[in-house]
């Protein structure tokens, strides 16, 4: 290897150049000026590459620039520093190394040189950080498990225990006292002594245990362990270990106690249900009956029995077909029925579950339950329902449904038709409404809606314009009332109908134009008109009063044909027999 300077013999270079270790020599400036072989191969860097570079060339940014001056200082001051640095090679990997740096001086005691040993320790420390690894995982895995374990050495006569066992016995780790007494003295004085003589039948016997007792640590914590342990043995057969865990299992056994309590209280609660519970094979048999119904008498009739033997084929056809759907993984509703001893028919709903998949008998679970006053009702309000629509229909009118906690707006599809539009074309919103109803119509019916809000009103009643789809106005009579009022009296939703009214509208428009206009040609004519009602005028025009020789309309008004004329008509005959003779005439031809 090239060197400007002389260190020593050949001989102690060529050793140098054949220790299996990294060595770097610098000048006192901390300037390479050497490296062997070994320095070559772990780096990557040639002697060449590095000659006359600091060291920092392999620095890898791991270690602070605090921990780099302290080091100098060490070394300046004469001191042999010892440490570990990760590194990084040429191609960029990493490598950890344990460095001895020791400063050189010379005869007169100064520092000209550094010499750096270093132990390639990569592979070392990987492996305690795997070692490290494995434990804290074990360590995570039985604070997870709630297990901690321990383990006995017959030959050293000394015992190890983990981390989470001493949790589990609230000892501080490590225990001074004898660990063995002091465990035994957190089991329940009832279970101690037999687990106290099973250790000692494993350790001399080989004879492995597994109890669940209780336990109090020693915080006066109770809880319930699970304690196990097994022998190990040598190729001879004897026992040098015994290996053994103890697990805190206080929340499983009190999950137990209550699945326990849960299933008696099932139990008591099962048998006071109107319900019918019951089980069946995978053939439909019947294997238990619960429910206050289920008498001894009942039990003798259904357990062992399918369907078809207790229903006959027709009705038990029913039910077989359910269990054969049921078995396939689906839970299965169906309803069925049967005349009862009075001759009345019962209609039932019955519910399947498989509870377990056994190919040696499957169990299903099966919950019936009477529904005859619920069928009887839906019967009855179906057949209302129906009369309803009939009704609606005859009608024609729509309905309207608003729900005010959602602003949606349900409506029929005749309420959509009467406007053009069929029923998908509507939104289920109250906007709906709002876009199509005429402006100067929204706001009066909307004052109205406020006074049935507050109660002022049972209903309201009131005609408005709504535009059709091909752009006209049409008239509709819109009917609503409160349907539902939250716990505080508060209007949650409304319902109504809406009517097509136009012909109705158009036909009084129409009427009230005529009316006006005979009214006009009634008070202009230039002939004498009088409107009579029972023989007495009630109308009459300007032409008649001034004819007949009166001054005002009213002094006509309440007069007879008598009271207006001679007594004598000029044939003779009287104003009183004509008159009653031309009401005569007119009643029989029907004239008001």
């Amino acid at each position: 290897m090239k060197s400007n300077i002389q260190i020593g013999s050949d001989i102690f270079l060529s050793a140098l150049e054949q220790t299996p270790a990294s060595i770097v020599i610098t000048d006192a400036d901390g300037q390479i000026v050497y490296v062997n072989k070994f320095f070559s191969e772990l780096s990557g860097y040639t002697y060449e590459e590095v000659l006359g570079k600091n060291p920092r060339i392999l620095k890898s940014g791991y270690q602070s620039d605090e921990f780099y001056k302290k080091l100098w200082a060490t070394i300046i001051s004469g001191k042999i520093w010892k440490g570990e640095f990760l590194n990084q090679k040429k191609d960029g990997s990493l490598y950890w190394e344990k460095a001895t740096i020791k400063p050189i001086k010379d005869d007169e005691g100064e520092i000209r040189h550094y010499i750096a040993v270093k132990q390639d320790v990569t592979e070392e420390k990987n492996q305690a950080s795997k070692a490290r690894r494995r434990e804290r995982i074990l360590n995570d895995v039985e604070k997870l498990s709630k297990t901690g374990g321990w383990e006995y050495d017959v030959k050293k006569d000394e015992f190890y225990w983990s981390d989470y066992l001493y949790e589990i016995h609230g000892f501080e780790k490590p225990i001074k006292e004898n660990a063995v007494e002091k465990s035994l003295e957190c089991y329940h004085p009832d279970d101690r002594e037999r687990i106290s003589k099973a250790f000692k039948r494993c350790l001399k016997e080989g004879e492995d245990y597994d109890y669940t007792v209780r336990f109090t640590d020693l915080n006066g914590n109770k809880k319930w362990v699970r304690t196990k342990s097994y022998a190990v043995k040598n190729e001879n057969g004897e026992i040098i270990k015994v290996i053994g865990s103890v697990r805190n299992v206080t929340d499983e056994v009190e999950q137990e106690k209550s699945l326990k309590e849960s299933h008696e209280k099932f139990k008591t609660l099962v048998q006071s249900f109107d319900d019918i519970v019951f089980t069946l094979d995978r053939r439909g048999r019947h294997t238990a009956l619960y429910g206050k119904w289920a008498d001894d008498e009942v039990q003798k009739e259904f357990l062992g029995k399918n369907a078809f033997d207790i229903f006959g084929d027709e009705k038990g056809m029913v039910h077989m077909n359910a269990v054969e759907k049921v078995l396939k993984g689906v839970p299965v509703i169906y309803e069925w029925s049967i005349e009862n001893l009075e001759g009345e028919e019962e209609f039932y709903q019955t519910k399947l579950t498989l509870l377990k998949d056994n190919p040696e008998g499957t169990d299903i679970l099966g919950v019936a339950r009477n529904v005859t006053t619920e069928t009887v009702y839906q019967r009855e309000l179906f057949e209302t329902k129906q009369r309803l629509e009939l009704a609606l229909k005859a009608t024609r009118a729509g309905t309207w449904d608003w729900d005010l906690t959602t602003d949606e707006l349900i409506v029929n599809e005749w309420w959509a038709k009467m406007l053009g539009y069929n029923l998908s074309e509507i939104k289920s919103h109250i906007s709906s409404w709002e876009n199509l109803t005429h402006p100067d119509d929204l706001i009066p019916t909307q004052e109205l809606l406020f006074k049935l809000f507050s109660g002022k009103k049972k209903y309201f009643d009131t005609n408005i314009r709504m535009q059709h789809k091909d752009g006209s106005w049409i008239w509709i009579n819109d009917r609503g009332m409160v349907a539902e009022r939250d716990e505080e009296g508060q209007p949650v939703r409304l319902a109504g109908t809406h009517v097509d009214i136009t012909k109705r509208v158009k036909t009084e428009e129409a009427l009230k134009i005529s009316e006006k206009r005979y009214k006009d040609l009634f008070t202009r004519s230039s002939d004498p008109n009088l409107i009579f009602k029972n023989g007495v005028i009630i109308d009459c025009n300007t032409s008649a009063v001034e004819i007949l020789g009166y001054k005002k309309k009213n002094e006509l008004i309440g007069k007879t044909i008598v009271d207006i004329s001679p007594e004598k008509q000029p044939d003779g005959t009287l104003t009183a027999d004509l008159q009653r003779e031309m009401l005569s005439e007119m009643q029989k031809k029907k004239v008001p």
